[in-house]
């Protein structure tokens, strides 16, 4: 007994297996007169198909070795039986199969083929291989039988922009088979054309065909209704009924409809982004919370740097149909971009539109006010740091000199006064002279991280 691996026909999207099996309970005449056995004396026979399904088929033939004529196995080679079942009257090698037969009851032989196509004609005969060479025994033929379609769609009623309800009819009764397994139901696609093309709801890998959702309905005299999910808005779709029988899924399409989802653009909007230095609040608007309860908001940001690998994300509090969030752990003075997510457990409901926004730069906080009081050896220069988003600031220094691109002097450790505003006077200064000035700051961002941070470059000139 030997189970051949799926064999695919170049000229058809089936699989087509043959199971060679023992045949037991079956005996050969033991009749002496053998004048009404039409096989009498032939060593090797073709019988007709003992039982023919929609995708399957039970052959049988005889085989008797006592009967092999000496000239044929002058080498005393093993002598194996087996079957060759061919898409082609001709057995071409690219549209057929073959299995050896291992085990024989009483010189009969049997295999049954599997992943048949419906309605499709075959051609099958049994052989002998003894060494290198094959003997054949006569062809035969046999057609599978059809399938037909046993309900009917209608036009879909409660489209979605993810969702649509396909009206089911039965016509009739659908088939019903122990050798094979039936499904019938509503079959979705964007691509019209894959209808006609698809004669198998699965690949050569075994995997469902890609570009089509099939929707199996249960079997009813009753009006029923199938519910095809996972859709895109926006988008036109093609569908129809559809039956699939065997191992091999072989498919019959019924005539195509249409049906165009809603658009979900506008359903939700990221209303505002308040962004400080390493964290931003984020407000939107859900117009689909109170139709769809029970969704799960996700606001999905990342840096806008090219090849940037990373993406992340933050659960959404909802109240009424307001959204908000709080990023954090962002860098300062950079790009990002956010957009909301509605979900529905792993499954993508709907999305907004792509926000942009940018992290504030601290050294843009640190206002450099003109100096005052210039004399021309004392020159009074003022300082804010104004803004928010980090946990805390520590002044540290004016730098101050000459050469714009080389401040070489200091003025450190001067006290804040009124509020935020820094105040240092600066001594021993050159007359008629132009200095450059700016101020610098360490800002503590968040904990165990600080940086320095530098204002722009003013310049003031002492009297003569």
């Amino acid at each position: 007994m030997m189970n051949l691996k799926n064999n695919y026909f170049s000229t058809a999207l089936s699989t087509m297996c043959l199971f060679a099996a023992l045949l037991l309970g079956v005996t050969t005449s033991c009749k002496n007169d053998h004048d009404d056995d039409p096989n009498f004396g032939k060593y090797i026979v073709t019988n007709s198909p003992k039982t023919v399904g929609a995708t399957y088929a039970e052959l049988s033939g005889e085989f008797y070795p006592d009967r092999v004529p000496a000239y044929l196995n002058t080498h005393g080679y093993e002598m194996r039986p087996g079957i060759e079942l061919s898409l082609s009257e001709n057995f071409a090698k690219d549209q057929s199969m073959a299995t050896y037969i291992n085990e024989m009851e009483n010189s009969h032989l049997v295999a049954t083929a599997y992943g048949l196509l419906p309605a499709t004609q075959y051609y099958y005969r049994m052989f002998v291989e003894v060494g290198e060479m094959r003997y054949y025994a006569d062809k035969q033929s046999f057609t599978t039988l059809s399938v037909e379609l046993p309900c009917t769609v209608g036009d879909v009623t409660e489209i979605d922009f993810d969702s649509a309800e396909v009206p089911v009819k039965f016509t009739q009764q659908p088939p019903t088979s122990a050798m094979e397994f039936i499904s019938y139901g509503v079959a979705c696609s964007t691509d019209k054309d894959i209808f006609a093309k698809t004669q198998s709801m699965v690949d050569a890998n075994g995997e469902s065909v890609k570009g089509i959702q099939f929707v199996s309905v249960p079997f009813s005299f009753q009006d029923m209704t199938a519910h095809v999910g996972n859709l895109q808005s926006n988008t036109t779709y093609y569908y129809c009924a559809y039956i699939s029988v065997g191992n091999a899924y072989a498919c019959q399409f019924g005539p195509v409809k249409s049906f165009a989802t809603g658009n979900r653009d506008g359903l939700m909007t990221v209303d505002e982004v308040n962004p400080k230095f390493v964290w931003a609040e984020v407000t939107g608007t859900s117009k689909i919370a109170a139709s769809k309860p029970g969704l799960r908001y996700v606001l999905m940001y990342e840096r806008m740097i090219e090849n940037w690998p990373l993406r992340d994300k933050v659960d959404m509090t909802l109240s009424g149909d307001k959204l908000s969030a709080l990023l954090q752990n962002l860098y300062p003075n950079t790009p990002y971009k956010c957009w909301i997510v509605a979900m529905q457990g792993d499954k993508t409901v709907a999305e907004s539109e792509v926000k942009e926004f940018s992290t504030r730069n601290p050294a843009d906080d640190i206002k450099l006010g003109d100096a005052t009081d210039v004399t021309s050896t004392t020159a009074t220069l003022s300082c804010v740091l104004e803004g928010e988003g980090y946990a805390a600031e520590q002044w540290c220094t004016i730098n101050y000199g000459e050469d714009k691109n080389n401040l070489l002097f200091s003025a450190s450790a001067f006290k804040k006064q009124d509020g935020d505003k820094m105040v240092v006077t600066l001594e021993k200064l050159k007359p008629n002279t132009t200095y450059y000035y700016r101020g610098s700051a360490i800002c503590i961002l968040k904990e165990g991280w600080g940086e320095w941070y530098k204002s722009e470059i003013k310049s003031f000139t002492t009297l003569p």
